[in-house]
């Protein structure tokens, strides 16, 4: 029984040493939110938010005004592209003369008058002036009546 005694002790005098020997752990308090650090924080969140979405719209805002930009180039290529086929025509318009002549008729001439502006803006353009007749007449006759209509014309 002294036996048992003194393991019992022993025993409680370990636990002693054990729960009483070591350093003891050191808790820090939780912090505690106050109002002013949440309402700072709910600002923070809203300027974060709110300026997220102002990048969101200037990307928008550039997104649409390429598109526009794009819009009006293709609106300006097919006004161009418009233009030039007007302009083909204009320079392609054939002129008529009388019967046997080569004198340039009032009509005509004014057609003439807007070809020579459309050169004269584009000094670049080559055209070619011929002058034609019908199969009446000799070769040589029309051949020489061809080219008194190409001067006259040019």
């Amino acid at each position: 029984m002294k036996c048992l005694h003194l393991l019992v002790v022993a025993g409680l005098a370990a636990t002693a040493v054990v729960a009483c020997g070591g350093p003891k752990p050191v808790t820090t308090p939780t912090p505690t939110a106050n109002a002013d650090s949440a309402a700072a924080a709910e600002r923070a969140r809203q300027d974060s938010m709110a300026r997220e979405q102002q990048r969101q719209d200037s990307i928008r805002a550039a997104q649409e005004a390429e598109r526009a930009a794009a819009q009006r180039r293709a609106d300006s290529a097919a006004a161009a592209s418009s233009a030039g086929n007007e302009v083909k025509a204009m320079l392609a318009a054939l002129i008529h003369f009388d019967y046997d002549k080569s004198n340039i008729r009032p009509d005509d001439a004014a057609g003439l008058d807007q070809k020579v502006a459309i050169l004269q803006a584009n000094p670049n353009l080559r055209i070619r002036v011929s002058g034609h007749c019908d199969e009446r007449g000799s070769d040589e006759y029309n051949l020489a009546l061809g080219n008194r209509r190409a001067t006259a014309a040019k």
